[in-house]
């Protein structure tokens, strides 16, 4: 077995789903890696949350045996018809029945699609709407969108009277709409009234069109396993075909002001056709419910044939403990899933839409979810989550993985996930974090992969657990919070935010060595046996909150927000904690923007090593001069095989310095700019170097070349130190910035009366941490600039908008940029000013904006 350290770029994007943003699936080629990682071609996989194929479709390609359960019948239905889909040719006759059975007069087509007719205002012909467009607050029809055949455009005009006419002529509550709330809740008037707040996220047309294609579907079309992938499509058709289509935000049932109204026919045929051409990529793969010959393993080695005809997969209905009362103890391979979310909002729809497609009986056991007490908190969650660990924890073979893989942005959520698992009995392997970009409506969210093993032996309890109290583990808890604060800072050399100090943080609490969740398990268990109430996470988000503060007070640590330092008044689940919406959420909240983040820094950093992101900068142009051509792909993989755990760099690093450092070829390779290769860089500073020395003698200024520099060789074969003077040579160039340490390492000095003027330093890269924080520290009065080529300044803006340390020295003035070309051109003419300095300066100087008039005095 082989182990996963290193965050590993999903090369393919997620395959689509009925489901869209409500059940995310996982990548398959991350699936992949894993199962090669953790298991062997054989081995018996288990998904306990299944939501789809995500996991059984690569695992049947890797030739392992698949058990994937759920409680929920609508993932139940789509892991089965993913697993076993029906095959195209079925799927085309039921279809071609369907749409040409007759509904009043004319095929199921025309009758569905006449729904959304309406009339060309360019050519007056007959068309039909592929959507609309409706007002919420006085539910108007605004717009609509059509493709005319005739004019062969497609237009989004205002709608016409005669289209609210059409709109209106649908029944809101006609037989269409009792036929659907009997089908779901049958005389239960709890039921119907969920049902029928439910039924008013849709339009009554469309309401009316999908009531339709189910009645249809299950009359006309005899072939069971057709109807069913009739039925999947329909499914895709109940998402697409509400007032939640093309929402965006979260996941919330609240219909957008302005929602989109799609033609429910057009949703049905894509659909139909996504799935017959999807069909033919799946894997062979054969359903059992024979659950010993799934855990059956072939022992006799001649019998080559009995691989072939091993069932393959198992689905079943059932909670992960329901499951574990049917498997032999330590029986399981791997287990590779995504940890369920509590989310009432997806939990409604699945309610209706199982009901909508499979009937009453099959909805109950949702609805029962449903009337639970709304979801309070992870504190209540807890007790079960740790039992739910502890049945696959029993189900699992020692030494063998467990593998949790989600996206959340919920940071007590993935504490208590760490918190349960080692209560079972798990040790924490790995857990790897990359985060998300924010958008405006959202706080940026995290993909998180937690990787778990279950020991050769169970733990037995040390006879200090039986006597803990709180006090004893205050202090632990405190010290290993701020203990794993400094390392990581240490490790990136950059400041981190609060979700990237939440994951070195639970690295730490979750070392095997440390046995520091295990204690607190433990005395949650001692207070519930004397009936005193403890919150667990509570308690460790409360100690990690009050060590990470001492530590800002006692300089150890600073917080920064909007490039100001702050205190660190805010527990650091506050920031990313992000409850479950509800359904009645409110939109304009949505709409307010992100408050800025809070950032965590070292009170007294020594940038050694550099900064993360300076380190992958230089990785990724490593690569690029050592390959002819390479893609993003094998750059991303190169960087990830080198910055492992908590190295794991942003995902935009990649993309941005190949940008800056990299040509694209038409088919899609990569490979160094001609004028960054090293030779070229190396021989173009060192005449920047004499060019801003003979500048300076123009000037009238004394002028230093730091040391290091003096021996480079130019064109002439003469060094630098050739351009200086006598006694510029022999200056000691600390006596002129008051004693500064990094004073003689810095490029070139312009000093006057034994001061100095203007600092530069000539960069070729968007590594600014050593020439701005370091060497710039030693300087508070005088003038400072970096020169870089223009090629860089795109990767130099957006490092200076991911590091508020740099934004925060910009932004008092005391540094500056300057362009090669801009200063060679500068240096071209005949007579130089020092005034002629400031309108070249800058990423975006004022002599590069159009119709601005410079100063003349």
């Amino acid at each position: 077995m082989k182990r996963i350290d290193t965050f590993i770029p999903a090369d393919d994007p997620a395959h689509e789903t009925r489901l869209g943003r409500w059940l995310p699936p996982l990548p398959p080629q991350l699936v992949t890696e894993y199962l090669d990682a953790y298991s062997s071609p054989g081995d018996v996989i288990w998904d306990p949350f299944c939501r789809g194929g995500d996991v059984a479709l690569p695992a049947v390609r890797q030739d392992r045996r698949v058990l994937i359960s759920d409680y929920n019948p609508l993932t139940n239905f789509l892991a089965r018809m993913a697993v076993n889909p029906t095959p195209a040719r079925d799927v085309h006759v039921a279809y071609t029945s369907l749409s040409t059975s007759v509904r009043h007069s004319a095929s199921l087509r025309d009758h569905l699609s006449q729904l959304y007719a309406t009339q060309c205002s360019h050519c007056h012909e007959s068309v039909v709407a592929d959507y609309l467009i409706w007002q919420r607050q006085d539910d108007r029809l605004l717009k609509k969108h059509y493709e005319c055949p005739h004019c062969q455009r497609e237009y989004l005009e205002p709608a016409t009277d005669a289209d609210r006419q059409r709109a209106a002529a649908i029944e809101p509550k006609g037989f269409h709409y009792w036929y659907i709330l009997e089908r779901l809740a049958p005389a239960n008037k709890r039921a119907q009234a969920t049902v029928e707040r439910l039924l008013g996220l849709y339009t009554s047309r469309n309401l009316y069109a999908l009531v339709t294609l189910l009645m249809r579907i299950e009359s006309v079309v005899e072939n069971k396993a057709a109807q069913d992938a009739l039925k999947e499509a329909l499914l895709y058709c109940l998402l697409e075909g509400s007032k939640l289509a093309g929402r965006r935000g979260g996941n919330n049932l609240r219909v957008p002001a302005q929602f989109r109204e799609n033609n429910v026919w057009l949703c049905f045929d894509d659909a139909v056709a996504r799935a017959r051409s999807a069909v033919e990529a799946r894997p062979p793969a054969r359903l059992t419910d024979d659950l010993p010959a799934i855990l059956a393993r072939d022992e006799t080695l001649w019998d080559y044939g009995a691989s072939a005809r091993r069932p393959d997969v198992l689905i079943a209905r059932r909670t992960p403990r329901q499951m574990v009362q049917h498997f032999p103890p330590a029986s399981i391979d791997l287990i590779l899933t995504r940890p369920p979310y509590p989310d009432r909002a997806f939990l409604s729809l699945a309610y209706l839409w199982t009901g909508w497609l499979m009937g009453a009986g099959p909805a109950a056991v949702l609805s029962r979810l449903l009337y639970q007490s709304p979801f309070e908190g992870w504190t209540l969650v807890l007790p079960a989550l740790r039992k739910t660990f502890a049945a696959m924890f029993q189900a699992l073979k020692p030494n063998h993985a467990l593998v949790l893989l989600f996206n959340t942005a919920d940071a007590d959520y993935v504490t208590s996930l760490v918190m349960t698992a080692v209560a079972a009995g798990f040790d924490l392997d790995t857990l790897l974090f990359q985060r998300r970009a924010a958008t405006p409506q959202r706080k940026p969210d995290g993909e998180y992969r937690l990787t778990f093993l279950r020991p050769a032996e169970d733990k037995p309890p040390s006879s200090w657990q039986i006597a803990l109290t709180p006090s004893h583990l205050t202090t632990t808890l405190q010290a290993a919070a701020v203990r794993a604060a400094r390392q990581g800072l240490q490790e990136r050399g950059e400041p981190m935010s609060d979700d990237w100090l939440q994951t070195a943080i639970l690295l730490q609490l979750g070392d095997a060595q440390e046995h520091v969740l295990g204690d607190l398990f433990a005395l949650a268990d001692s207070q519930a046996e004397r009936r005193i109430e403890f919150d667990a996470l509570g308690f460790l988000n409360e100690q990690i909150t009050l060590g990470l503060r001492q530590a800002v007070a006692r300089g150890v640590l600073l917080t920064m927000r909007n490039d100001a330092v702050t205190d660190a008044s805010e527990p650091i689940h506050d920031l990313l904690a992000d409850a479950a919406e509800s359904p009645d959420g409110d939109e304009d909240k949505e709409d307010a923007p992100v408050p800025a983040e809070r950032l965590w820094w070292l009170g007294e950093p020594t940038y050694k090593p550099l900064p993360l992101s300076e380190r992958v900068e230089q990785t990724v142009y490593n690569v690029l001069s050592t390959s002819q051509s390479t893609t993003e792909a094998a750059v991303s993989r190169v960087v990830a095989s080198l910055y492992r755990g908590l190295l794991t760099p942003a995902p935009n690093w990649v993309p941005d310095c190949l940008t800056s450092y990299g040509r694209c070829e038409t088919n899609g390779t990569w490979s160094l700019r001609l004028d960054d290769d090293r030779r070229l860089r190396v021989r173009e500073h060192t005449e920047l170097l004499a060019l801003l020395t003979d500048l300076g003698h123009r000037l009238g200024f004394g002028v230093w070349i730091g040391r290091r520099e003096q021996k480079r060789k130019l064109e002439g074969g003469c060094t630098l130190q050739a351009l200086l003077s006598a006694r510029e040579r022999y200056i000691a160039p600390e006596a002129l910035v008051g004693g500064g340490r990094h004073a003689a390492d810095v490029d070139v000095l312009w000093y006057d009366a034994g001061c100095v003027y203007c600092a530069f330093e000539v960069e070729w890269m968007a590594q600014l941490t050593t020439p701005v924080l370091v060497r710039g520290a030693d300087r508070y009065s005088s003038r400072s600039y970096i020169v870089l080529p223009a090629a860089r300044v795109d990767l130099v803006k957006q490092r200076i908008q991911e590091a508020p340390l740099l934004r925060q020295v910009l932004a008092n003035g005391a540094w500056e940029f300057i362009k090669y070309e801009r200063l060679r051109a500068w240096a071209a003419q005949p007579e130089v000013e020092l005034d002629e300095l400031a309108p070249i300066a800058g990423l975006d100087p004022v002599i590069e904006s159009g119709g601005v008039q410079l100063a003349l005095f």
